[in-house]
């Protein structure tokens, strides 16, 4: 099998074509490939909100959390891409919330985090649920927390 994806299914994915995916994937490539960069197929769908194939992935057993050569894993680029739907899925399949990043000195709170999704025209298409996971996502994403608070945060989204 391939390892490395080549072009033509990178654009695949940015079209959603998944007719043209289940043809190669599992069959000529592996659910775990990966490009020059270290992104694999799940990143790859979650960075550009390729719902049907991102769905198709995770039923064949793609690997959710693998993160690419930036460090960077399937959430946040779906996050920063404006993908929610890919986003609440991931979380909802239990996705990594834990972050190999430096913890801030200045902690963000939450109005400062809703204020950056405002900038960014992300508010306006979330509903208040929507937007308290993106909040505690980013809380997680920018503090040190261990797993304790991790897993309070999970309970309290589960209640929204």
């Amino acid at each position: 099998m391939r390892r490395y994806i080549d072009h033509t299914i990178q654009k695949w994915i940015e079209e959603d074509n998944l007719e043209e995916i289940k043809k190669i994937i599992p069959s000529v490539y592996s659910i775990h490939s990966v490009n020059k960069v270290g992104n694999n197929l799940i990143y790859l769908s979650s960075a550009h909100g390729s719902n049907a194939i991102f769905d198709y992935l995770v039923d064949l057993g793609a690997r959710i959390n693998q993160r690419n050569k930036q460090d960077i894993n399937p959430l946040v680029i779906s996050i920063n891409n404006n993908h929610l739907s890919i986003a609440k899925k991931l979380i909802s399949l239990n996705c990594d919330l834990k972050f190999n990043i430096e913890p801030s000195t200045e902690l963000l709170n939450s109005g400062d985090i809703a204020e950056v999704l405002e900038s960014r025209n992300i508010r306006s298409n979330l509903t208040n649920s929507e937007l308290i996971e993106i909040i505690i996502f980013l809380l997680i994403r920018k503090c040190d927390m261990g797993e304790t608070t991790v897993e309070k945060l999970r309970k309290l989204k589960e209640n929204l």
